[in-house]
């Protein structure tokens, strides 16, 4: 939240992994949110920061592994950088000022198209990220892209990411080798929590098993249902959690408007 209040771009660079609590203020800061701790020196004054920031994560290993912060991210993969193309920090600082007056006024002209065009631009379809998304299309002409051309670009990056975010996710893959490979329009599963660690524990490999976070009881197995959610919605499969006058129930089906995956 420190760094929030003083910066308009935060960047971590060098990050190995990370973790639960990390991932959720990432995803509220993304697209706004607001954030208390108590005043330094005080025993019940709160200090509150309100407010939405971009955001540049950096690690060699899959970072966005949570498939809510996977679904508010742009994966960008880098190319190695060999030894003839390696520069040292004076020759790069050189490279960037006699580049920078002309991106900035790249971004500037396309900044200027947006806000002409803005409330023209319709989306199809809306993804989470969807005001973002609409900025940019209305900027695409002052890029040198084609209508449409971002939004097929962004959809297929959230696939990829969505993939990445499945894989790292044993409930995910758990559920989505549930479901028979043959299954009609029509197959569900329905059962509580308790009922469904059980069945997975039966059905999933140990291999599976023991991957982290491998839920333990039933509580466990509710969250990691709900966080798989978006991954296997992607890959055609429909989780809904509801509850009886005697139980609380998850339903497992496939979308019929999706192909699955």
């Amino acid at each position: 939240m420190a760094t929030a209040r003083h910066s308009h771009l935060l960047s971590f660079d060098n990050l190995s992994r990370i973790d639960s609590r990390l991932s959720d203020a990432i995803c509220r800061l993304s697209t706004g949110g607001a954030f208390t701790t108590r005043k330094l020196h005080t025993d019940s004054d709160l200090a509150w920061f309100q407010g939405a920031r971009p955001i540049i994560l950096n690690g060699i290993p899959m970072l966005t592994e949570r498939a809510d912060l996977a679904d508010r991210s742009l994966q960008v993969r880098l190319l190695d950088i060999g030894g003839r193309s390696r520069q040292t920090e004076a020759e790069w600082w050189t490279s960037w000022h006699s580049v920078r007056p002309n991106i900035l006024g790249v971004l500037f002209s396309a900044l200027s198209v947006a806000i002409r065009r803005i409330d023209t631009v319709k989306l199809e379809l809306l993804p989470r990220m969807a005001d973002f998304v609409r900025l940019v299309e209305a900027a695409a002409p002052g890029l040198g892209w084609e209508d449409g051309a971002f939004s097929a670009a962004y959809a297929e990056n959230r696939s990829c990411a969505n993939d990445l975010a499945f894989e790292a996710d044993p409930v995910a893959v758990a559920i989505h080798d549930l479901v028979p490979s043959k299954a009609g329009a029509k197959w569900s599963w329905e059962g509580t929590a308790t009922e469904l660690l059980a069945t997975l524990n039966r059905a999933a490999s140990p291999e599976i098993r023991r991957l982290h976070p491998w839920p333990k009881k039933a509580n466990e197995m509710g969250n990691a249902v709900l966080r798989a959610k978006p991954s296997l919605r992607q890959k055609g499969i429909l989780v809904d959690r509801y509850k009886t006058a005697a139980r609380r129930l998850i339903t497992i089906s496939l979308d019929r408007t999706s192909k699955r995956r």
